[in-house]
């Protein structure tokens, strides 16, 4: 009998490895060791859990059929209770009797890692078909057929963590790509779901957005759209719904076709789903607004725990970079109104520089308004005064960028414009001054542009400046907000442009210190301004040196 059970285990040694040796696919390695199980024991059915380290949890990764459509509903519970035991136990375990409805034997066998003697896996064979039980015999092949496919289960294990890892960064890293290149939002999200469903080498994907308190098909790949663009997406829309509700990082659905759970079975057959992976998307604030849904592995009946950490990886990189950049979009589109794109990327680099809560600082401020103008506004057809103010802001504004200054507010035909606000540069002060200098002569040649259109009136620009600290800010109400800056060196700056004659600019004594060896200017007699005991001194500026 010994001797007999030692050719046995030859033989078999000799077929798995002419099973390790014939393919590197180890979803077809295991499942061609089910069937040495099942014939070399002499059983109806056989399986095989992984051990997951992290969940501390089995994972089904090769199961006979029946058993599968046995118990794939209850996720196997019934099994894992007896894998559990073995392993906990660390030694085989056989029963007998009525262990469930359909089993009456059952053998099981842990095996562990090489190096640090962790739970690896547990192989298992279910109902001895010419006796009531298993032998021992039975219980030393299954252990020679565990111990022969541990190395090749293990290098498995160990590569598909680094296959993961890599997966995980060459999809980040491919995102990043389409971020950078494809402008359009729709088309971006198209093109993330296509290299999702290619990752994880699955059949469709769908990406749902919540719209107020419903979830909108974004984007799907071809075979999603294929299957469900006709039902409007119900089945990924119910699964996306089931997951977002539970609330956990990724949702694991597996034997569909065969555990419809609570969705909907005749779609189930209908769109030929088996399994299927989605995760809540994210905004930057940590609400949910969307759900990635993947669905059928290809070759495989369900998604592995492989599977599920590298979506779970992938979703949670994905949304940081797509959703986060959409936030960046809209709050680019709302400065870039205010702000250079220059600016605008500073600012969205590092928020905190902005100050936008509100806070003490020093800031350079210019008033810009036009002398002249209120008499020619009210002869001017509304439609052409629009045109013609257009015109002159946009001329100013692009000045003011240029020389890294903000637009605080534009007031009838003035400009208030702020430099070191909301972002701090060096020379902030003398590139205010540099500004209004360019907008005066920018404003020359926009006055002989008019005339030859046509427009008798001259036009000329008083500009004051002044630089100190300042409060700046988001300042109003919850409905209404504006980034400013208030103070008394503000109003200093304001009185200095209602004094400044056509074609003017004149600065303070602060602002003619930090510049003086850079400008060329003239001293005023000092001015008595509203809001001030004593006259203060004012500079003209003529000229940068």
């Amino acid at each position: 009998m010994a001797a007999e059970l030692e050719h046995t285990e030859l033989l078999l040694y000799r077929k798995l490895n002419e099973i390790q040796k014939s393919t590197s696919d180890i979803g077809d390695i295991l499942e061609r060791v089910l069937h040495q199980i099942t014939t070399s024991l002499n059983a109806e059915q056989g399986f095989i859990f992984l051990y997951d380290k992290q969940s501390d949890s089995l994972e089904m990764i090769a199961v006979t059929d029946r058993l599968r459509s046995l118990y794939a509903s209850s996720s196997y519970e019934q099994l894992k209770k007896h894998a559990k035991a073995c392993l906990k136990k660390r030694e085989p375990l056989c029963h007998s009797g009525k262990i469930t409805p359909y089993a009456h034997s059952l053998v099981v066998v842990p095996i562990y890692t090489f190096a640090e003697d962790v739970p690896l896996a547990v192989f298992g064979a279910v109902n001895k078909k010419d006796a009531d039980e298993f032998s021992a015999s039975d219980e030393k092949l299954l252990s020679a057929i565990a111990s022969q496919v541990q190395q090749s289960l293990q290098y498995s294990y160990l590569f598909g963590e680094i296959e993961r890892r890599n997966k995980e960064l060459r999809l980040v890293y491919k995102i990043n790509q389409l971020i950078e290149a494809e402008p359009d939002f729709t088309e971006l999200l198209h093109r993330v779901i296509d290299e999702f469903v290619a990752t994880l080498d699955a059949e469709m994907g769908v990406i749902f957005l919540k719209k107020e308190k419903q979830f909108e098909m974004a984007a799907a790949n071809d075979f999603a759209r294929s299957r469900f663009e006709r039902v409007r997406y119900g089945l990924p829309r119910e699964l996306a719904l089931d997951s977002v509700a539970k609330e956990t990082k990724v949702s694991v659905y597996l034997d569909l076709d065969k555990n419809p759970k609570n969705f909907d079975a005749s779609e189930i057959r209908r769109a030929e789903t088996r399994s299927a992976l989605c995760a809540p998307i994210y905004s930057a604030e940590g609400t949910i607004v969307g759900a990635f849904v993947v669905m059928n592995k290809k070759k495989h009946p369900n998604f592995s725990a492989e599977d599920a950490k590298l979506f779970t990886a992938i979703a949670s990189q994905a949304d940081n970079a797509i959703f986060q950049e959409r936030e960046k979009n809209k709050l680019r589109d709302v400065f870039k109104k205010y702000v250079s794109e220059k600016v605008v990327d500073e600012i969205l680099k590092d928020p905190e520089s902005a100050g936008l809560g509100g806070k003490r600082q020093n800031v350079t401020v210019m008033f810009g308004d036009l002398r002249g103008f209120t008499p020619m506004a009210e002869k001017m057809d509304p439609k052409e005064l629009v045109k013609f103010l257009n015109e002159y802001f946009t001329a100013m504004t692009e000045i003011i960028f240029k020389n890294g200054g903000s637009i605080d507010k534009y007031i009838g035909d003035a400009i208030m414009a702020l430099f070191g606000a909301p972002i701090r540069h060096k020379d902030d002060t003398l590139h205010c001054v540099q500004a209004a200098l360019e907008m005066q002569r920018e404003l020359e040649r926009l006055n002989r542009k008019w005339a030859r259109a046509g427009l008798s009136v001259q036009f000329k620009l008083g500009i004051g400046i002044n630089t100190g600290e300042m409060v700046v800010g988001n300042l109003g109400s919850p409905q209404y907000m504006n980034y400013t800056v208030i103070g008394d060196n503000v109003n200093l700056a304001a009185r200095l442009e209602s004094n400044a004659k056509p074609g003017q600019v004149l600065v303070s004594k602060a602002v003619h210190d930090v510049v003086e060896s850079r400008v060329v200017d003239v001293k005023l007699p000092p001015l008595l301004v509203k809001g001030k005991t004593e006259p203060v001194s004012v500079y003209e500026v003529k000229a940068v040196r």
